[in-house]
Formats: C-alpha cells, structure tokens, sequence
C-alpha cells in the first residue's frame, strides 16, 4: 500500500438567514470542482484502476475512488462545476430568496433529508481526511493503491 493524500477542490453554495440580530446557516450544499490522489511520497508510483475512476463523477472522481475502497457508498450525483444537479441547485437558492423554501419539495422532510446527505458527505470526506495514517498502517483500510 501506498500512503496518500485524497485532495478535493471545491465551494460551497450555503442557505444563510437573520434570525434576532444573528445569521444562521440553514443548508449548506458542497459543489465539487476537481481532486486528485497524492502519494505522501512523492517517489512512489500509484496505478489505479482506471476504469474504476472512471466510473466517477469528474469532479470528485479520486475521493469516491477512495472512499468506495474503504468501504463508503458515494453518491454519483453531488453537485460540480456545471451540470443540471448544480442548476437545479442555484433554482432552489433563486426560489429561496424569492420567499419559497430552502427545499425543492418545501417540507422539513425535504431539508432534513438535505441536510443528512450534507452532512454525510462532509463526515465521509473528513473522516477519508482524518484516517491518511490509517489507510497506509491498515489492511481494512487500504485503498488497494499499489506500487
């Protein structure tokens, strides 16, 4: 196993609001622009299964790599860069500050569904950052990157 760093490079789209004088986050949705896997040492040489990666979504292809290697179901529809998810997402915050609410489908169903997958995603991703030691020091937790 090689140890490596999983890097993701994106922004986040966040539903905020006043409420008594402080603002308050309501949603918070990541939009993921490009990653890549980087071995801790830099004289280390990966190889990938290519049609693995391949399988993923451009714009957060190298943490799904990862992360389905240790055991995570990823989402295949997060929002990136361009597409209809992040469109579909730039709408709702549209209704939003129009006076609609924060959810396409408008109940609290809707938003704490949002916020689950949210907040999946965010422990996920920093749990893939929290573990670097553990992926190269552990047989369960290698991502089967060999040299």
């Amino acid at each position: 196993p090689v140890l490596c760093d999983v890097v993701c490079t994106g922004r986040f789209y966040d539903f905020v609001t006043r409420d008594q004088g402080a603002w308050k986050l309501l949603h918070r949705q990541p939009i993921y622009e490009k990653d890549r896997i980087d071995p801790v040492d830099p004289t280390a040489v990966l190889k990938l299964d290519q049609a693995s990666l391949a399988g993923f979504p451009e714009g957060y292809r190298h943490l799904a790599y990862i992360q389905t290697r240790i055991g995570y179901k990823v989402k295949m529809d997060m929002p990136m860069l361009k597409g209809p998810v992040v469109e579909e997402l730039y709408k709702r915050g549209q209704r939003w500050l129009a006076g609609g609410a924060v959810g396409a489908l408008g109940a609290n169903r809707r938003r704490n569904a949002i916020n689950r997958v949210a907040r999946r995603s965010w422990l996920n991703r920093s749990k893939v950052r929290a573990s670097r030691k553990k992926v190269g020091a552990s047989r369960k937790n290698t991502c089967n990157i060999s040299t």
